[in-house]
């Protein structure tokens, strides 16, 4: 019951530090029961919400809560919700306010190219982020083109999910700036849907040079591709 959790919350504002409802079943009528405790308590670090129900249809609630929490939260989870592009553009405001955000997961979330501006005025506003998933969206080469441009001067990227989007041969010199942008990157997942195959010679060889002067831990590449035998 998210309203009788709501009132627990509020009965005890300064203790709550992580909120973990994922896999709970929450529908949009759930997360507007749990909001006005997540308003009343203070020092939120994280939320999670992955793995529910919600729609874009109180995500203007969810967004104020953000804003409320700029100064503390350091994580924020929505993943695999029916969030699509208006979702994200409704959260904007209270994501970009969020200055010590650390960790962002938006995978599974139904993101197409359409929302790439306001996917990366977002990112532009996380100068800490370490952790971002945007895996499993209808993402291309378009949207890291754009994101890219951000990314590339975040310097503070340790672990980055691009699983399941549609990147071809020009996301390589894409991909390559945010390696070089990013020293303290150790994961970088790609799969097999990532097809680099169409000619690219120039970012080819720029993207296997910006993996070996990575120092990654964890690379997942296209098995089909010659560059997961030349980056490794």
């Amino acid at each position: 019951d998210f309203r009788a959790m709501s009132s627990a919350i509020t009965r005890h504002p300064t203790v709550l530090r992580k909120l973990d409802v994922s896999l709970c079943g929450m529908t949009d009528e759930g997360l507007e029961q749990l909001l006005p405790g997540l308003e009343a308590c203070t020092g939120l670090e994280e939320i999670h919400l992955s793995d529910n129900s919600l729609t874009e249809k109180h995500l203007a609630s969810l967004r104020d809560c953000l804003r409320r929490h700029s100064k503390s939260l350091k994580l924020f989870s929505i993943a695999r919700n029916d969030l699509r592009d208006g979702g994200l553009k409704m959260l904007q405001p209270g994501l970009q306010a969020c200055s010590q955000l650390c960790g962002l997961w938006l995978n599974g979330t139904g993101l197409t190219s359409a929302c790439a501006a306001h996917l990366a005025e977002t990112l532009c506003c996380l100068t800490k982020l370490e952790t971002l998933w945007l895996n499993n969206n209808c993402l291309g080469d378009d949207t890291l083109a754009e994101i890219s441009l951000v990314l590339s001067r975040q310097s503070t990227l340790t672990n980055v999910n691009f699983t399941s989007m549609s990147m071809t041969s020009p996301s390589l010199e894409a991909l390559s700036s945010v390696l070089n942008g990013n020293p303290r990157l150790e994961v970088l997942r790609l799969n097999e849907q990532n097809t680099f195959l169409s000619g690219n010679r120039g970012g080819e060889h720029e993207f296997v040079q910006s993996v070996k002067n990575a120092k990654l831990k964890v690379l997942t590449m296209p098995k089909v591709s010659a560059l997961s035998q030349c980056a490794l």
